[in-house]
């Protein structure tokens, strides 16, 4: 299989860390070697950004997009759907509900439960503004994160995300007004 551009600029990245990388402590007590605001930009031009040198669970990858786009917070459409990534998670909860708390497809669909629908205001932005440097997502936001001296269960009791999101943001570049 030849190599898409999107796996040249991963493994560029992949080496980058390897060998200028800082190990760092992380929660799940594995431990990460990283670097600070690394990103890879993707042309949509050249097809949709997947990796083609490692295995992706393209399935479980779409299911868990379908569950953000619908601003869902429960487990049990991933579940109902064999997409088990949110599982550990949920398990260190306690919590029998199914809820998540305010996690990515809410912040992104229901920005602090004031009806802000970030997916429908960048598709309307794209099409009527294409050349705005704003068409961005973001699911960072403070007033949710979870509060380090409360267990996950009184955490997303309260209104705070299981687990502060790892892609914070993304942002849409529109060149030649071509989407």
């Amino acid at each position: 299989m030849n190599e898409n551009s999107l796996d040249t600029k991963y493994k560029n990245l992949l080496r980058q860390v390897l060998f200028s990388g800082s190990n760092k402590k992380d929660r799940t007590g594995t431990g990460t070697k990283s670097i600070f605001g690394a990103s890879i930009r993707h042309n949509m031009d050249e097809g949709f950004p997947i990796l083609t040198t490692k295995k992706v669970a393209f399935k479980t990858l779409v299911t868990e997009l379908k569950w953000f786009l619908k601003g869902d917070t429960n487990i049990e459409y991933l579940q109902k759907n064999n997409c088990h990534i949110w599982d550990g998670d949920y398990k260190k909860s306690g919590r029998t509900d199914g809820e998540l708390g305010p996690i990515y497809g809410k912040q992104w669909r229901s920005w602090n439960n004031e009806e802000i629908d970030q997916i429908k205001i960048l598709i309307k932005n794209l099409k009527t503004n294409p050349n705005s440097r704003r068409h961005l997502i973001t699911a960072w936001n403070p007033s949710v994160l979870p509060e380090e001296n409360k267990t996950f269960n009184e955490n997303v009791e309260n209104g705070k995300v299981a687990l502060p999101p790892c892609h914070a943001f993304f942002q849409f570049y529109v060149s030649n007004n071509k989407l």
